[in-house]
């Protein structure tokens, strides 16, 4: 049995979450195990509870600071004795270097830095020393993987750039395929049946650019009132009500949630709409163009999601753009084309967790020091 170390800022409903799921749901658990360590204690989740019933183990780490870097550091080493860990897997470009350290103390062969993003957060803490963090972790680990190409760049940097490995961001793609029952379905739910539906996924934060997701969509609602926003995501909801404020359109716009059975509402879009200020890689786009959706992302997500020819990266200073490109593809959708190109270009969950579920089967108890 091979025991992988997964380290990860949190695990509540996010795309490091959904990816690792998707590995073990796939991957032979008779051969590997998954331990999961986190930075918070928020245990009783959909996503926990499914990682314990898959046979995971996990542990709560306090929120990471300079002054416990030692205690953390002795309890990372605790863990790693404890579960007789194989392979570390760090999925946190900046404190994941104490784990990285650790790892390589107590020799473990394996030890792969996971870059997944291409920007801090907006307002962010004390970001010259996570930069500091970032530039020493690639030390500390022998094997390199990124969401894509630019999170490569920016989490682990241009000197590894050649032997970073893109880890495609894979989803369970016959969820997606189009169903007009379900689609109906969940419009009589929410209330939009007859309704032009723009919908958006993803937690409410700043990086997710909301703001400007409502600002284009106060442009279409005033034109015709038949319009509806659908969010599916939870977080910092006091960003929506500072949109609200300046433009009075709640009537209008639908905030449902956090739903584990997101592909549902993908059914229930006409439109989907990607806002973000940066993505590591944004896998919303995939899932959406699975679907079949006429999918608009800014210029924040990578060029790598454009796996079709019903997807468009805008700019975000071009409000215009958005609205015309909206308006211009209603009433179309792309469903088979869209599945096809999905499992043609890589991004099978089954088959990234077969690549994966080899790697680690190979280098369990091997890899260059």
């Amino acid at each position: 049995m091979v025991t992988v170390l997964h380290y990860a800022p949190g695990f509540r409903n996010g795309g490091i979450e959904s990816r690792l799921l998707d590995w073990y749901r796939n991957i032979d658990r008779s051969l590997i195990r998954f331990v999961l360590v986190k930075l918070n204690t928020e245990d009783d989740t959909d996503n926990i509870r499914e990682f314990i019933e898959l046979g995971g183990t996990f542990y709560n780490l306090p929120p990471f600071s300079l002054h416990s870097a030692l205690s953390f550091s002795q309890r990372i080493r605790e863990i790693l004795a404890q579960e007789k860990v194989d392979i570390v897997h760090v999925h946190d470009v900046n404190s994941g270097v104490f784990v990285l350290r650790e790892a390589k103390k107590n020799g473990i062969k394996c030890r792969i830095l996971h870059s997944r993003t291409t920007s801090n957060l907006p307002h962010e803490k004390h970001v010259f020393i996570k930069s500091f963090f970032r530039k020493v972790a690639p030390i500390y680990a022998n094997f390199y993987f990124a969401c894509s190409v630019e999170a490569g760049i920016w989490g682990i940097g241009k000197r590894y750039q050649k032997v970073t490995s893109v880890i495609k961001n894979g989803i369970q793609v016959e969820r997606f395929r189009f169903d007009e029952n379900r689609r109906d379905s969940i419009r009589l739910q929410l209330g939009v049946a007859n309704k032009i539906v723009i919908g958006t996924v993803g937690r409410l934060s700043d990086q997710k650019n909301i703001p400007f997701l409502v600002e284009v969509f106060n442009r279409l609602i005033k034109e015709n009132k038949d319009y509806r926003l659908v969010i599916v995501g939870d977080g910092d909801r006091t960003i929506l009500q500072r949109c609200f404020q300046k433009n009075s359109i709640s009537q209008y716009v639908i905030v449902v949630g956090e739903k584990k059975n997101v592909w549902d509402y993908y059914m229930s879009f006409d439109i989907f709409c990607g806002t973000s200020l940066y993505e590591g890689f944004g896998t919303t786009a995939i899932e959406s163009q699975a679907s079949g959706l006429p999918t608009l992302v800014s210029e924040g997500f990578p060029e790598s999601v454009a796996i079709t020819d019903f997807i468009w990266r805008l700019p975000l200073d071009n409000q215009e753009k958005w609205v015309d490109t909206i308006k211009n593809n209603i009433g179309k959708r792309f469903a088979q084309n869209g599945l096809d190109m999905v499992n043609s270009s890589g991004y099978n969950a089954y088959n990234v967790a077969k690549e994966l579920e080899a790697f680690y089967l190979t280098n369990a108890r091997g890899g260059n020091n």
